[in-house]
């Protein structure tokens, strides 16, 4: 189940370990696809042309200084010729033939100085000939490239995954002509580029434009071929406010039940936090006041609520909680308030809830005169034909379940949310076919190697530094030992106004800038030990895997939980997956392990389902009731000693740690929650090593230094490309106004004098970061026009104030990287281990 890679000691942190089981992700379209938009023409004319400006560049000077040296003993006719020789000699452009053949006269009589001459005209000429093949090879390529795109746009893994994930740009692409895609600036053109890049070269998470497979360890697969499956899914977050909808609406709240929420536990007075801090709407972060009710009064409403007659599992009828509310009280603000909780009507993952809550709902009038049921029905139906639907039936599907919903929403005389619109409507998860395969062996080796690397770049957050300062400041105990009883009035005391907000802003980009600063001076991760605890879960990293070019490279590194492989437990051979990550999170002797499934203070993004251990019930979490077993928060005894060491305990004393299985990292989670987690899970993670020390560039002002990262082997795993980061004004990618020829072997010059190969990812940091989420990376040939178009475009049209250039690796000519010609990349979970001078 696990490969561990040393000797494990009770009442010390774990040594590393590894999951065996993972999760491959094999890309939808073959690396060909990317290959077909480079042109090995051009890539050849274009390393001729650097050879020859490199000759002629150490040429030039030898016969400048001879042109010098003759125009003075020379005619009129003569001087003139050599110094129009000399100029075209610097534009790199072929002199007239009458000019050569007066320079030649003129340094006749010097051996040495016509040897020179004809030396330097050669290169000369041959370097505008060059030119010249460039010029109609980068057309010839940019033909070809738009070729290539429309043999990738009618490639089905593509097209039916293009009609899910963008249906607008799927619709648009159908009908781009042959010149839209052949044009390197073209709209649709760079489009395509973007979705075929993404389908070869990046495998997903999200499975639309990939296919995903659970992968045992070898020896314990099945030998029987499995059939390629295909489930088709209304997003949770949607599904979750249609639900919402039907609890707000008095007709069909008769059909509905919920509980109490009997863990909430208020103060005797003072306010009382209740929404996040801020939200994530529509692909960007918005921050938000505190929302508070008073404490009295939700305690008086909740009391009330208390006494509805419940069933075994404590729930009853919605219309018997409206019924008991006391005056002054809605049953929105109720449920706003988390007073109740409402029950899903339906048990697991989400694939066929909106079919139960049609059902639920049959025969319930809505506000319009038509029946909600009946939309939802609708909208079901849809769900359920697209995943055997052709590309431009499936294009059309979010818009119409979209449509249904919305007048379901109009039913229930609710506004729809922003989100019925939103582009991830519907999601598809693809399992491909074929025999299961273990990981391949160099793989399951450098796992370990990379679960030893990681574990040198922890230390110790910020954030815990600063929640723990916070605990003390509310407590009053400025030093010294502490015992906190009541956790909840804790959390809820440290996570409300503007400051709490300004300590999770500043506390990210503190550890972003130590973990810089660590690397300026050459370190794994920045002198700050860990002070752990029994309670102190051991740091899991979520790590991403691949071959290439005979070694294997550690893409991903996500300080995370089992949250990211969980998700997959519904997928062939996910039963074994979620036993093996019970054993595997679960396994502390002497303490107990429960698991925050969601961040509950944010939206069902942070929600995995993951459910592998017991739960510990948030009292705002609106959703779950927690696992039996499990513990509720106010059950929680927090101890911090004198050494700012955190204790988690339960009310017998026996340590508890929590394990975060949410599947958004814990960076973006805010509120109570985090808070909770960060004096838990004490950790951050600089993926480094000691030989990651930048080189800088020539002695520039700090805005404009070039810093260049090299390349990281250890024992065979690449746990670091090699990066150039630099301002746009010192990249030919930054200058808007370069000819395209002229970008293409500018930047091909740049990358050789970076030693960086002639395919790369370029980032693009915006000149206004905001807390917008980064442009992804952008795939960069320069022998491909329509990268090199495309990123110059991004650079500009973001105002970036930093590029991050990275070498392609692998890259889309690299055999080595995928099976079958298509790029494999294996999710495997990992726990760390610091060193031990590390811990306090």
């Amino acid at each position: 189940m696990a490969t561990p890679h040393r000797t494990r000691e009770h009442g010390r942190p774990r040594d590393p370990e590894v999951l065996d089981t993972a999760v491959t992700r094999t890309a939808g379209l073959a690396l060909d696809a990317v290959a077909r938009l480079r042109s090995p023409h051009l890539r050849a004319e274009l390393d001729r042309l650097r050879e020859l400006r490199g000759q002629l560049a150490h040429e030039e000077p030898e016969f400048s200084d001879l042109v010098h040296e003759i125009v003075p003993g020379v005619g009129a006719a003569e001087r003139r010729a050599l110094l129009r020789v000399r100029r075209d000699v610097h534009n790199g452009r072929a002199p007239r033939s009458r000019d050569v053949e007066l320079a030649e006269q003129a340094v006749a009589d010097v051996p040495e100085a016509l040897r020179t001459t004809r030396s330097t005209l050669t290169t000369t000429r041959e370097l505008a000939a060059t030119w010249t093949r460039v010029e109609e090879l980068v057309e010839d390529a940019a033909r070809e490239s738009g070729d290539g795109l429309a043999a990738a746009l009618s490639e089905p893994a593509l097209a039916r995954g293009l009609s899910l994930v963008n249906p607008v740009a799927s619709r648009s692409l159908r009908g781009a002509r042959a010149r839209d895609l052949r044009s390197p600036g073209n709209k649709k053109a760079r489009t395509a580029l973007a979705y075929t890049v993404r389908t070869s070269l990046k495998p997903s998470p999200l499975s639309t434009l990939t296919s995903l497979r659970v992968e045992h360890p070898r020896g314990s697969h099945r030998s029987a071929p499995e059939a390629a499956t295909a489930r088709v899914h209304v997003s949770d977050a949607l599904v979750l406010s249609v639900l919402h909808a039907c609890l707000r609406y008095e007709g069909a709240r008769e059909r509905l039940r919920a509980r109490p929420n009997r863990s909430l536990r208020y103060p005797d007075e003072g306010p009382r936090l209740l929404v996040p801090m801020f939200q994530h709407l529509n692909g960007a972060f918005f921050w938000r006041r505190d929302d508070v009710v008073d404490a009295s009064e939700a305690l008086g409403a909740l009391t009330a609520l208390g006494r509805v007659p419940t069933d075994e599992a404590d729930t009853a009828p919605v219309g018997d909680f409206v019924r008991a509310l006391p005056p002054g009280w809605t049953f929105r603000r109720a449920l706003e308030a988390q007073l109740l909780i409402p029950s899903t009507p339906w048990q697991g993952p989400h694939q066929d809830a909106l079919t139960v809550l049609a059902e639920t709902l049959s025969g319930v009038a809505g506000a319009d005169g038509t029946e909600p049921a009946e939309h939802l029905w609708k909208a079901a139906d849809v769900v359920s034909g697209v995943p055997s639907a052709p590309a431009g039936q499936r294009s059309s599907a979010r818009s119409e379940v979209s449509a249904h919903l919305r007048r379901a929403f109009v039913s229930l005389d609710a506004v729809p949310p922003a989100h019925t619109d939103h582009r991830d409507v519907l999601y598809e998860d693809t399992s491909g076919p074929g025999t299961p395969r273990p990981v391949p062996g160099a793989v399951h080796r450098a796992t370990g190697t990379a679960a030893e690397l990681l574990s040198r770049g922890i230390f110790r957050s910020s954030l815990h530094d600063d929640v723990v300062q916070a605990v003390r400041e509310v407590t009053g105990a400025a030093e010294g030992p502490l015992v906190v009883d009541d956790v909840m009035a804790l959390l809820h005391g440290i996570s409300r106004g503007d400051e709490a907000v300004m300590r999770f802003q500043s506390s990210a980009m503190q550890d972003t800038f130590l973990i810089d600063q660590a690397r300026d001076q050459g370190l794994a991760a920045p002198d700050r030990p860990v002070a752990v605890s029994p309670s102190t879960a051991e740091p899991m990293v979520f790590a991403v895997l691949q071959q290439a070019r005979g070694n294997v490279v550690l893409d991903q590194a996500l300080l995370s939980g089992p949250g990211q492989l969980a998700r997959y437990r519904n997928r062939p051979g996910g039963d074994r997956l979620h036993e093996d990550l019970r054993r595997f999170c679960g396994d502390r002797p002497g303490v107990r392990v429960v698991e925050v499934g969601t961040a509950a203070d944010q939206n069902s993004l942070q929600r995995s389902g993951a459910d592998v251990l017991p739960r510990l019930t948030w009292p705002v979490e609106s959703l779950s009731g927690g696992s039996p077993g499990g513990i509720d928060v106010s059950e929680l005894r927090l101890s911090i000693s004198g050494e700012d060491r955190v204790l988690l305990t339960d009310q017998h004393g026996v340590p508890v740690v929590l394990r975060y299985s949410g599947v958004v990292p814990m960076t973006l989670i805010s509120g109570p929650v985090r808070n909770l987690l960060a004096l838990a899970h004490p950790w951050a993670l600089a993926r480094v090593s000691d030989e990651d020390l930048p080189e800088t560039v020539g002695p520039r002002p700090e805005a404009e230094r070039t810093r260049i990262f090299a390349r990281t082997v250890v024992d065979g795993l690449v746990t670091g490309r090699r990066t150039v980061s630099c301002a746009p004004a010192s990249c030919p990618l930054g200058d808007p106004d370069l000819p395209l020829v002229r970008l293409a072997a500018d930047l091909d010059l740049w990358l050789a004098d970076h030693k960086l190969p002639q395919e790369v990812y370029v980032r693009v940091a915006p000149g206004d970061s905001g807390f917008q989420r980064p442009p992804k990376p952008l795939w960069v040939s320069v022998d491909s026009p329509h990268s090199l178009e495309t990123a110059r475009r991004e650079a500009a049209a973001t105002g970036a104030r930093e590029l991050r250039i990275v070498e392609a690796l692998p890259g889309s000519d690299d055999t080595s990287a995928g099976s079958d010609g298509h790029l494999v990349q294996h999710a495997h979970l990992m726990t760390l281990s610091p060193n031990t001078e590390q811990i306090w």
